[in-house]
């Protein structure tokens, strides 16, 4: 008797569990959304969202840069079909002589600014660091951003052209410049728009103004300032490749 009544709850307890797993399945296979939720913070998402524009923004350029293209490929063949070979050639050299004045092939001269970044020499406060009133690559590195962002159109440091592959980086108490060594002071002229310029450098915002305070920092406006061309080795050596007669890919 009590053997039977054992077996009669053990079959109703499996079936208890069985009618309970049964239900959570149920459940889950109604809701199979809400065991793939992931809780993320709102930095993370603002952070997304900023580089989902950021790539946004760069694909706009890209696709502008390849209308303005196209649009002069199709100025030069029209120009081609219409003017004859001369004029032709005569577009193509004015065209390429802005090439080398952008790419910093050449000498060029007009107005701007020169700053002077040195290392402090007045005594530490009481809440300094010895570092506060040293110049650093980085410092150098950001003034040349910003005179970029105002619109200089060239920009030498201690007599080195900067270009789009020039490098400026710390070697201890001195910084290379393309490549060579150079000390302090650090003397950046640009050619440009002297008002904008110099705005960009003495800005309530600006990074010069943030460490005026810490290091020797001062703002020159020039009527006529000479940058340099870029001779510290090939402005371009694989940035471009012709085609052998054996078709095989050759470095121009």
């Amino acid at each position: 008797m009590r053997a039977k009544r054992r077996r009669t709850l053990t079959v109703m307890f499996l079936g208890l569990i069985s009618v309970i797993t049964g239900f959570f399945l149920a459940v889950q296979l109604r809701n199979p959304d809400k065991a793939l939720k992931l809780y993320v913070s709102s930095q993370v998402l603002s952070e997304l969202d900023a580089r989902i524009q950021g790539e946004q923004q760069n694909g706009d350029n890209l696709r502008q840069r390849i209308a303005e293209t196209q649009q002069r490929i199709e100025e030069f063949s029209q120009l081609a079909a219409e003017s004859g070979s001369e004029e032709l050639l005569r577009s193509n050299a004015e065209l390429m002589e802005y090439y080398r004045q952008i790419s910093g092939a050449c000498e060029l001269t007009g107005p701007g600014v020169e700053v002077v970044i040195d290392d402090a020499t007045r005594n530490l406060y009481q809440w300094e660091e010895v570092n506060d009133l040293i110049v650093h690559d980085s410092d150098v590195l950001l003034i040349l951003n910003d005179l970029l962002a105002a619109g200089a159109e060239a920009i030498s440091l201690n007599g080195h052209r900067i270009v789009s592959t020039s490098a400026v980086s710390c070697g201890g108490y001195i910084v290379h410049v393309n490549g060579v060594p150079e000390a302090k002071p650090f003397r950046i002229q640009a050619i440009g728009d002297p008002t904008a310029l110099s705005a960009a450098m003495l800005a309530a915002n600006s990074y010069g103004a943030f460490i005026k305070d810490s290091v020797r920092f001062q703002v020159t406006v020039l009527d006529e300032v000479t940058i340099p061309a870029y001779s510290d080795g090939d402005l371009t050596r694989y940035s471009y490749l012709s085609i052998s007669k054996e078709g095989k890919e050759v470095e121009g």
